[in-house]
């Protein structure tokens, strides 16, 4: 997301993205979790689209509070395994943003996403990994400063994560 820009929407700058979930082994290849991750971003600029074609200048951040539960099918290779996953579950949105009479707002909507990693055992009960993420997130509605609605299409994240796993069984 950083440095995105789109007709209509906005320019993003520095962000972050943490979580953690509980999970569960259905079988060697299939497991399932419940996530929690919370992003933050800095906004740099709005684009209004057609037909006024504006972009402005904008100071403020935007959050984005997600809950996931997820199906995981990976195959273990010794101490590397490599997984895909999908996940559906509700996604808030909140804004915050100094932009003509400025939006300081929240919205709760549905959220989707599919991800791939790959993961290194250093013992029994723990591992290290990397993942890329794609979540899409459904379209979310707030009120400015003086009432007026401001609506925030639906959008996609990506995102590149670190993964640390401690497990309470083998």
């Amino acid at each position: 997301m950083a440095g995105n820009q789109a007709e209509g929407g906005i320019n993003t700058a520095e962000e972050y993205r943490v979580g953690g979930s509980l999970g569960y082994n259905f079988s060697p290849l299939l497991s399932g979790e419940a996530e929690i991750s919370y992003g933050d971003v800095g906004i740099d600029s709005i684009d209004v689209g057609a037909p006024f074609n504006i972009t402005s200048a904008a100071d403020g951040n935007g959050s984005l509070l997600t809950l996931m539960g997820n199906a995981i099918v990976g195959k273990d290779f010794g101490r590397f395994r490599p997984y895909v996953g999908v996940g559906a579950g509700a996604a808030q949105v909140s804004l915050d943003v100094a932009f003509a009479s400025g939006v300081d707002d929240r919205d709760w909507t549905w959220a989707a996403q599919v991800f791939t990693g790959v993961e290194l055992m250093l013992t029994v009960r723990a591992s290290i990994g990397t993942r890329y993420r794609y979540q899409q997130v459904g379209s979310t509605s707030y009120f400015d400063g003086n009432t007026n609605p401001v609506d925030l299409d639906q959008f996609g994240t990506h995102s590149f994560e670190a993964v640390l796993k401690i497990s309470s069984g083998e």
